[in-house]
Parts: C-alpha cells; sequence; structure tokens
C-alpha cells in the first residue's frame, strides 16, 4: 500500500496524524460543509434577514479550514470559495461594499450579493 492510501490509520487502526488531526473526520464532513455552504448562501439571497441562516451562515464559517480545501477543490478554487464566505461575513457586519440601487434603505444590497457569489462559486461542486 502506497502512503496515503491505507484509509488514514497507517495499518495500526489510529484514524489520526502525527498531528491529531483526525482523518476520518475530515473526508466526511468537507461534501457536507460544501453543500450546507451552498444552501445557506442561497437562503440568504433570497431572505437576507433570515435569522436561521445567519446562525447557520456562522456556524459553518467557523468551520471552515483556509488551509485545508476538501476532496477534489483545488487551492485556487478553495481560495475563491474562502474569499466569497469572507466577502459574507464582511456584509453582515456591515463592512461589504456600496449597496446596489433600491435596496440601500433595507441595508440588504451587500448580503445579497455576498451570498449569491458564495452559491455561485459553489454551485459546480453541489
Amino acid at each position: 500500500v502506497a502512503s496515503g492510501e491505507d484509509g488514514g490509520d497507517g495499518g495500526d487502526g489510529d484514524d489520526t496524524d502525527d498531528d491529531g488531526t483526525d482523518n476520518d473526520a475530515v473526508g466526511e464532513d468537507d461534501g457536507e460543509l460544501v453543500s450546507e455552504l451552498f444552501d445557506v448562501g442561497a437562503r440568504l439571497e433570497r431572505r437576507p434577514d433570515d435569522r436561521d441562516a445567519l446562525v447557520d451562515f456562522a456556524a459553518l464559517n467557523a468551520r471552515i479550514d483556509p488551509e485545508a480545501p476538501p476532496f477534489g477543490f483545488t487551492a485556487m478554487v478553495w481560495d475563491k470559495v474562502i474569499g466569497a464566505a469572507d466577502d459574507l461575513a464582511d456584509a453582515l457586519t456591515g463592512e461589504g461594499g456600496p449597496e446596489p440601487e433600491g435596496e440601500a434603505e433595507q441595508g440588504l444590497g451587500p448580503v445579497v450579493l455576498a451570498a449569491g457569489r458564495l452559491r455561485t462559486v459553489l454551485r459546480p461542486y453541489v
């Protein structure tokens, strides 16, 4: 068995790396994280004031590891996902850019745009 093809346990039954990373947890959650980010982006694009979606995004954003792209993601694509998630987080805290015309009075324009960008970036992967 070549290195890295042993299921992450080195044949000893221990599913952690030398640094303590649980290899099983890393792989199993990747698809779920990407799928849930896509979903919350769509929800916030439709209803940027949806409290449940806001809470869900905060929890998901905390789980994103910029240094560990999920399986199947190149570093370049993962950087785009990170950027889109950062933009959405900034928009939610009021640090986003200028608001589109017609939504300025609601203060939700940057959230809609950033949520749409996150959804668009993730669409090919869900």
